[in-house]
């Protein structure tokens, strides 16, 4: 490949046009001239586009057919990067542009990414793309050599299944595992939401105590305690509290609006529990449509 070659094409995938990457060293027409292989850069002009490019001068100028190696070196340094500051949609779109999530250097960094977007998309009620994420995550997670703690196909699973049941959540807390997935809060939620439903209040609480959870659904299960023990003013205050936080999911809001719709007819506030029962209904149509 030519040195004109190389440059038309790397700068093609810089999504760079002629204009941009002369400017301020050579002319657009000497560019084109260079790309097409009826003239030369000079020593300076090479070692400027490159620069441009993000290549070494030498990697142009080599013999050489393939510059896929020099580009795998620099999107992985730019994933690394972007994955190491927590900007998990960058790298995603890093790997839409290049197909590279099957790399073996790259696939788990890949899975990591896509289910933390999943889980974030998940989180604010966007379902549609946290399928879809979640889809490429399941595509992916069997090629790797070894299988990561996170995510794990249970992870995944309890995903589609709350998802599947948004409007009935009390079918996917019947379809909770038994034995949660511990490196994942909301497997650990679902179980303790399962035993409780079942009447194993004890158990609940023992397994709670034992395992690390988000405190966010640790004061959710306290909230539920409070009610089995009619203090039911301190289980609103509560479940009110956990729905303003910006670290409350959708599904738990809507578990909240049930609970709040519960307390008030044990309460005999008819008005409150009808206001909470519209409101459960409003924030799942706007997630459902």
């Amino acid at each position: 490949m030519s040195v004109g070659s190389k440059i038309k094409s790397l700068r093609k995938k810089r999504g760079m046009t002629q204009s941009v990457l002369a400017d301020g060293i050579i002319t657009r027409g000497m560019l084109s001239r260079i790309e097409i292989g009826t003239a030369m850069p000079s020593m300076h002009s090479l070692n400027a586009i490159a620069s441009k490019l993000e290549v070494s001068p030498s990697f142009l100028i080599e013999d050489g057919e393939d510059i896929l190696p020099a580009e795998q070196a620099r999107v992985a340094k730019s994933i690394e990067k972007e994955y190491r500051n927590g900007n998990y949609s960058n790298c995603l779109n890093l790997f839409e542009f290049w197909h590279i999530e099957t790399d073996a250097k790259f696939a788990p960094i890949f899975v990591s990414c896509a289910f933390e977007s999943a889980k974030k998309q998940f989180q604010n009620g966007n379902f549609k793309k946290a399928i879809e994420l979640l889809s490429k995550v399941e595509e992916v997670l069997p090629q790797l050599l070894i299988p990561p703690v996170s995510p794990s196909q249970k992870q995944i699973s309890l995903l589609y299944n709350i998802i599947e049941h948004i409007d009935s959540i009390e079918i996917a807390i019947d379809n909770a595992d038994d034995k949660p997935d511990f490196n994942y809060s909301v497997s650990v939620f679902f179980t303790l939401l399962k035993l409780i439903k079942s009447g194993r209040r004890n158990d609940c609480i023992s397994l709670m105590n034992f395992c690390d959870m988000d405190r966010i659904y640790t004061e959710y299960i306290n909230a539920l305690t409070d009610i089995s023990n009619y203090k039911f003013i301190d289980a609103m205050l509560s479940i009110k509290a956990i729905m303003s936080s910006s670290a409350c999911p959708v599904f738990l809001k809507l578990l909240c609006l049930s609970s709040l719709e519960n307390c008030c007819k044990l309460c005999d506030d008819y008005k409150g529990a009808y206001e909470n029962h519209l409101a459960y209904q409003e924030m799942l149509k706007s997630i459902i449509r």
